[in-house]
């Protein structure tokens, strides 16, 4: 049976009822459909897109070749600022700050790890309602503008000219410059703004490196256990430190998923074993030993040039080049390379990266005697 017929005046009725749920409808939804129009905010805009570039300049560095962490988490970076730019609504704007929000929280524990002081689940936004965890983060971004520091003056130090067998004789003490750009970060007449060195059997002749990593938020037990194991194998412990700051910055739990190096000196497992080393390469002790112990190889078993690294005052600039562009690009191939043009092609001929390393190490060892 079909519906009950609807006379005139019910149907009239009926008409206007519905039209006047319909007009309730349509004036209850118009907010929504204002916001859901309404452009976005620009200085909202503005301010977000100024945070993203912050974050850019203090969490990855834009040297050449790319960091790991930049080419990692920049592409996303990208994406973010681009969702900002092209929001058009509010609610447009505000995911690409959360957005935002959730990147930096993986920035931060992929640098930082543990000492990041986020908990397990924590979203950055919670992280940075917190008084005390703020200023974790502004630590550590104090960390990583100190880390640019040493960076920006690799130029200098690529620019110099270092002659073969020159020593590092100024590094110590302040009667003559080091090798390099050192009189030129030291000071206007050149000298080193060091005292007199101590003996390299004495613990104390490396406070001020230990109080200045210390201040950078560097864990205690890395700095004395790289101290110690450097003063055990008779490898100045500035080296020690320096490589692990170039390889790892300091974090234990650094991997390369591309070469599978791992831990604080980045070493190949194999190569650990090939050093008599076994255990966790993700322990500090453990990795420092076999790092420390590599460089020795290298130099006085491999290259066999009878190189006493105990005190880097005393050791031979170019051989000390030797050393560490084998740790990075290989023995193998700095062997060839050097047997084919010598020494100082290292800085000509070498990839890029292998470049950098072996003025990149240097340069971080004269501003932390700048600095003292």
């Amino acid at each position: 049976m079909g519906p009950w017929p609807l006379t005139g005046w019910a149907r009239a009725y009926y008409s206007l009822g519905m039209k006047t749920w319909m007009l309730l409808a349509v004036m209850a939804l118009a907010p929504m459909a204002v916001s859901a129009a309404a452009p976005a905010n620009e200085g909202v805009r503005a301010d977000l897109i100024k945070e993203i570039e912050a974050a850019r300049t203090a969490l990855l560095p834009q040297t050449e070749p790319l960091a790991q962490v930049t080419v990692r988490f920049q592409p996303r970076l990208n994406d973010v600022k681009a969702s900002a730019v092209a929001a058009k609504t509010p609610v447009q704007l505000q995911k690409a700050k959360k957005d935002f929000g959730d990147w930096k929280t993986v920035v931060l524990r992929h640098l930082y790890g543990e000492n990041s002081g986020l908990a397990a689940g924590e979203s950055y936004e919670k992280f940075s309602a917190g008084k005390a965890t703020e200023i974790n983060f502004v630590m550590a971004m104090r960390q990583q503008f100190a880390a640019q520091r040493v960076e920006a003056s690799v130029s200098a130090v690529r620019a110099a000219s270092l002659k073969p067998d020159a020593s590092w004789s100024g590094v110590f003490d302040n009667s003559a410059a080091a090798p390099g750009s050192f009189a030129a970060l030291s000071g206007p007449d050149g000298a080193v703004r060091a005292e007199a060195p101590l003996p390299a059997s004495d613990p104390a002749r490396y406070d001020k490196i230990r109080s200045l990593l210390l201040s950078q938020g560097v864990s205690p037990k890395i700095i004395d256990t790289a101290i110690a194991e450097g003063r055990r194998q008779k490898v100045d412990p500035m080296i020690v430190l320096s490589v692990i700051s170039q390889e790892s910055n300091f974090r234990k739990n650094a991997y390369n998923r591309g070469s599978g190096c791992t831990g604080l000196m980045q070493l190949d497992p194999n190569t650990a074993a090939d050093m008599g080393v076994r255990g966790s390469l993700y322990d500090a002790g453990t990795n420092i030993k076999a790092g420390v112990k590599y460089l020795n190889w290298i130099a006085n078993s491999f290259f066999k040039m009878n190189l006493d690294m105990s005190d880097l005052s005393k050791v031979p600039a170019e051989k000390l080049k030797m050393v560490l562009a084998s740790y990075n690009w290989g023995i193998g191939n700095v062997q060839r390379l050097v047997n084919k043009y010598g020494t100082e092609a290292l800085d000509r001929v070498a990839p890029r990266e292998t470049r950098n390393y072996i003025a990149e190490i240097p340069s971080r060892i004269y501003n932390w005697f700048a600095s003292f």
